[in-house]
């Protein structure tokens, strides 16, 4: 907000204390919105369902300063009213603007108006030595829409192949029922149902027609969430890069190279217990001979 800008009703502002405020009045010059309550009103938190902005209602006494949503566009009760829509009635009702995001170029500015002071202020965050660090969001949302025959798709279409998308943080699939196996000549144990997947590109070909269990390796971003042994061979593993360089001792290496080793080994054996026995893919030879 810049207090020497003449603001009109229902332009929209982010003030000092983190707040969006409002202009109930025109010719809004010079007017703190925190202490302004006759000039700006604060913007209740649209986030939340008790404080938030609701729709207008016909049979609704609003009060200057109150906040409605009408036709998808939110307004600001200017003057007191009963019963009078807020498109179109300016006297009554005026729409919020949202407001212009700006970006100060220089160090102490003041007394500038950001709309009419290019050289002090930007509003498009490309290029240039102060906003080289911002890029615009110029993009929109829509549905992307799968075209099936009429009447078919992943809930009917049984003779055709539908896709899946895969999950987030998806690496590679895991043995998807590792306890158990089919009738295996290494062994194995029996009872595997197989899977009728392919994964290309970020999507899993198949003929099922119902949602899938799918067990998966993900990429885990949360530190918290390590496994206590990942930690352990990732710190060895990182001090055996570093430990050369830094200490320039050979044993050093050879002892944390050895604890890696030893941490590497423990985590080996533990997955391979919780795993259990997998069955290996067929051979796609024997299966075309077959």
């Amino acid at each position: 907000m810049v207090l020497s800008y003449e603001y009109s009703a229902g332009q929209t502002v982010l003030y000092t204390d983190g707040n969006y405020y409002t202009s109930l009045v025109g010719s809004n010059l010079n007017n703190i919105p925190s202490s302004s309550h006759t000039k700006w009103a604060p913007i209740p938190d649209r986030s939340n369902v008790a404080t938030g902005i609701i729709e207008w209602d016909v049979d609704t006494a609003y009060t200057a300063g109150a906040f409605v949503d009408y036709a998808g566009v939110q307004y600001i009760c200017i003057l007191a009213n009963s019963g009078i829509v807020p498109l179109g009635n300016a006297s009554f009702w005026a729409a919020l603007t949202g407001g212009t995001l700006y970006l100060s170029l220089i160090d102490a500015n003041m007394g500038n108006l950001p709309s009419s002071s290019p050289t002090k202020w930007t509003s498009t965050f490309v290029g240039g030595n102060s906003a080289s660090q911002f890029l615009p969001l110029i993009a929109s949302l829509t549905q992307a829409p799968i075209f099936y025959p009429i009447g078919a798709g992943p809930a009917s279409q049984t003779s055709t192949r539908n896709v899946y998308q895969l999950p987030s943080g998806y690496l590679r699939e895991a043995p998807q029922d590792p306890k158990a196996g089919s009738t295996s000549i290494l062994g194995a144990p029996s009872g595997l149902m197989y899977s009728d997947w392919r994964i290309e590109s970020n999507f899993i070909i198949t003929r099922e027609v119902q949602p899938i269990i799918f067990r998966f390796v993900t990429d885990i971003v949360n530190v918290s969430q390590f496994d206590a042994m990942f930690c352990e061979g990732l710190a060895a593993r990182i001090a055996l890069e570093v430990a050369q360089p830094l200490s320039q001792d050979l044993s050093k290496v050879q002892s944390i190279a050895s604890q890696y080793q030893k941490f590497m080994t423990e985590a080996r054996m533990v997955n391979g217990i919780e795993t259990g026995s997998v069955e290996p893919p067929e051979d796609d030879y024997i299966a075309c001979r077959i």
